[in-house]
């Protein structure tokens, strides 16, 4: 969005001259993002324009138009110009150059006052809206998942390893809050996922059983975290830059995983391999918290 900014103080000349009176009424009939259009009061049959930025000085180039306004194109946002204008008759010559007019497109940024602000971090924010009353929507950190199971060790043989252990339970999540003239709003966070069971090695071989067994249950998963709650407050007697604290709480850490069994003894003659259980994965972080917060 552009807005221009013109002086328009020009010559009001009273007494009538042996020639044209300089250009007077100045006003903008209309402008883009890169081009201003001006206008004065008729008067005569041409007229002559010239145009410099501000630190510079006027060149010899002379812009003419039979028409009581002028475009000046290909202007830069935010830079001070400088135009003149002169009367040109075919009867009583030319004028004098009116005085000096500033002439300025200011570039507005679009997004001054947006609609509306998330925040994934905690942060003070401060009220940018004329509006007196908003919404706060309070989203609490999701709890990390449970750590997997490790492994039991084990072989084929009549020995058994050792069962693995269970994973750790996931870490909850962080609550949210939203905190206004004194009164605080909470979401609290998600419970953290418990930790998968560990492995169940295989069972001591049995008397007049065709192969002994080779392995029992695998380890478990472990379960995901709870997502963190979601609440809303309705904020009022709200003025512009008002102060609301905001905390967003994190996603919960998951879980570790379990360890892997011991590996069986095995037994001598057999040709059979004892192997150790591997240990267990960690478990997801959760997902953190927000917070959303709209005008009404």
């Amino acid at each position: 969005m552009t807005r221009l900014q013109v002086n328009t103080t020009s010559p009001q000349s009273e007494q009538p001259l042996p020639r044209p009176t300089a250009p007077i009424g100045f006003e903008v009939a209309g402008y883009t993002e890169t081009s201003a259009t001006v206008k004065w009061n008729p008067a005569v049959d041409r007229y002559d324009l010239q145009i410099r930025k501000i630190d510079e000085e006027f060149g010899t180039e002379i812009l003419s138009t039979i028409s009581n306004e002028f475009t000046f194109d290909n202007l830069v946002a935010d830079e001070p110009y400088v135009f003149r204008a002169r009367a040109v008759s075919s009867t009583y010559g030319i004028s004098e150059w009116s005085l000096e007019i500033d002439l300025k497109i200011e570039d507005i940024p679009e997004d001054s006052t947006p609609s509306k602000k998330r925040f994934d971090e905690s942060a003070s924010f401060s009220w940018p809206w004329n509006n007196t009353s908003g919404i706060a929507l309070i989203q609490a950190g999701q709890g990390g998942a449970g750590g997997a199971g490790g492994d039991a060790g084990g072989s084929s043989t009549t020995e058994r390893g050792e069962y693995g252990s269970s994973g750790a339970r996931g870490a909850d999540g962080g609550r949210s809050t939203v905190t206004h003239d004194g009164t605080e709003t909470r979401a609290s966070g998600g419970r953290g996922g418990a930790g998968g069971s560990g492995g169940t090695p295989s069972a001591r071989y049995e008397q007049g059983a065709l192969f002994p067994p080779s392995s029992g249950p695998g380890p478990g998963s472990g379960d995901a975290g709870r997502m963190g709650e979601k609440t809303f407050v309705i904020l009022t007697g709200l003025a512009k830059d008002d102060q609301i604290e905001i905390v967003v709480g994190g996603g919960g850490r998951g879980g570790s995983g379990g360890a892997g069994g011991a590996a069986a003894s095995g037994r001598t003659g057999t040709g059979q391999t004892p192997f150790a259980g591997g240990s267990g994965t960690r478990g997801e972080d959760g997902e953190g918290g927000y917070v959303e917060i709209y005008p009404i």
